[in-house]
């Protein structure tokens, strides 16, 4: 049941075709990016990776809380199977940063296999809450096991080498986290859209309803939050790669929150343009504030200065954002997008018709 279902070629053809010219156009950017702005569209595209996993859970109408937990799992595992090597205080298997990727990867799925019977019972804020518990959880062994993980104070993880290239400029940082992304959103498209996608629309209108359309609640339900996970864990370790460091605090609940927050604002209903348009607004709204602050008003980079800095304001059009979305559209940007191209369709067709 969860094969990838071809229901059309010419749709196929055209789907792979637009992914592989968003992978061409972002490749660009690579050319003409400032190296704070490829890092800014780096973080985001990572970000992007993890919200792909979150707006999954989401079509089958699972709410979670614990993304950050996930990412962490990736995040940390790699830390351990490919540290300890020479130079390195800390213990780890040494292993190559691509093999080591992969195995963080499927830790991270089986952290969320591990966790799935409970999300089979559980639904709503009650898994909420339930996928809260599991950030605090994580913080206090993370913290506490400082023999391995470098407690608070986390671990540095310096440059990593794939097949004899190193990533260790923003460019090529850039590039590998975007041959991950592209064939990652183009797998969660083909998901959404083939009997997998209908398996999680039906939990999502109600188990009553799956249940007599023949889904099997509980093992779609386990189903999604492995793959959940470790999209969640490919961004976990992208961060680490792409940072250098991991450390306790960067995988919090406010992480989590910036993840519902990125779904959110983008658009829950689409998987893919959701998760990138929301960790696109997330990640770059601050450093826009920071570099425009001298002709803003309100805001200032000053810290002796009583205006909002460009954090803090962001804080703030996150919050108003929200609101205007949850009121406006609750799909998001994305849905939002949709709706102003069809009225700019019927527009143009009654301008066509007028004599």
């Amino acid at each position: 049941m969860w094969g990838l279902l071809v229901r059309d070629n010419q749709t196929v053809f055209l789907r792979v075709g637009g992914f592989l010219a968003i992978g061409v156009s972002l490749s660009l950017v690579s050319v003409f990016a400032s190296n704070l702005w490829l890092s800014v569209a780096t973080l985001a595209l990572v970000y992007a990776i993890s919200a792909i996993g979150l707006n999954l859970l989401y079509s089958a109408g699972l709410l979670s809380l614990g993304h950050a937990f996930f990412m962490a799992i990736g995040a940390y595992s790699y830390v351990l199977l490919a540290g300890g090597g020479e130079g390195d205080s800390y213990p780890g298997l040494a292993l190559a940063p691509p093999l080591a990727l992969v195995l963080a990867v499927l830790l991270s799925g089986v952290a969320g296999l591990a966790f799935s019977p409970i999300s089979s019972r559980l639904g709503g804020i009650s898994l909420a809450v339930a996928t809260l518990g599991l950030v605090f959880i994580g913080q206090y062994i993370l913290k506490n096991t400082s023999d391995l993980t470098g407690g608070s104070r986390g671990r540095v993880t310096g440059y990593a080498s794939f097949f004899g290239i190193e990533i260790d400029d923003q460019r090529s940082m850039w590039f590998l986290v975007l041959i991950f992304a592209v064939p990652g959103a183009l797998i969660a498209a083909r998901l959404i859209t083939g009997r997998a996608g209908f398996a999680l629309k039906s939990v999502r209108y109600g188990e009553l309803f799956a249940g007599s359309m023949g889904v099997p609640i509980r093992r779609t339900k386990a189903t999604v939050f492995l793959v959940a996970s470790m999209y969640a864990g490919l961004g976990g370790v992208l961060l680490v790669i792409t940072t250098g460091a991991v450390v306790p605090e960067a995988f919090g609940v406010d992480l989590s929150i910036d993840m519902l927050v990125i779904i959110i604002i983008g658009g829950a209903g689409s998987v893919v343009a959701g998760a990138v348009i929301g960790a696109t607004v997330i990640v770059a709204l601050p450093e826009l504030l920071r570099e425009y602050a001298d002709v803003l008003p309100f805001i200032s980079t000053d810290l002796v200065n009583s205006k909002l800095g460009p954090f803090e304001a962001s804080q703030y059009l996150y919050g108003i954002a929200l609101i205007l979305i949850l009121l406006v559209e609750p799909n998001g940007l994305v849905a939002l997008g949709r709706r102003f191209g069809r009225s700019l369709k019927r527009l143009i067709r009654r301008a066509k018709r007028t004599p």
